[in-house]
């Protein structure tokens, strides 16, 4: 009966001992990690912080700075994407506004080729049904709606209407 005591205080005493080790380590890694920390804020700090106390930032401060750090660079993620999301969008739109654009231009040539080769139709009904139904024939339509390749402002405003 007296070894199966001994036995069962074991290891309580072990826990004892081990308790405040496992403790002491546990701290040293949290210190260590707060030290690491340390160091990459102020190293990618845009602002300086006062020249008398870099090295004397609390764990809060240190802690506060992590936070607000992370907060801004998961904000600025959110807005990265959003700009994604709009940039591809814009893209998807533009190319279907240019393939639009270009099968009008087409269907528009194909139009004035046969109203030019029609062989029944006067040369005076030609040139009144080409100037109703290409009244901007004289200036040509813009391929693209981007503003970089439109030649003046006045081609800004050629808006076609099907009716």
């Amino acid at each position: 009966m007296c070894a199966n005591k001994v036995r069962s205080k074991m290891p309580s005493e072990t826990r004892k001992i081990r308790k405040p080790l496992m403790e002491k380590k546990r701290r040293a890694r949290i210190n260590d990690c707060l030290e690491e920390l340390k160091r990459m804020l102020l190293r990618n700090k845009k602002e300086s912080l006062p020249e008398s106390r870099p090295s004397k930032l609390e764990k809060a401060d240190i802690l506060e700075q992590t936070v607000e750090l992370l907060r801004r660079l998961t904000e600025a993620d959110a807005i990265r994407a959003d700009a994604n999301s709009c940039r591809s969008e814009a893209d998807a739109y533009r190319a279907e506004t240019d393939a639009y654009q270009s099968g009008f231009l087409d269907a528009q040539e194909t139009t004035r080729n046969l109203v030019d080769n029609y062989e029944n139709l006067p040369p005076t009904d030609k040139r009144r049904l080409s100037v109703y139904l290409f009244p901007n024939s004289n200036k040509p339509l813009p391929r693209t709606t981007c503003k970089h390749h439109i030649s003046s402002k006045e081609d800004m405003n050629v808006v076609w209407r099907p009716w």
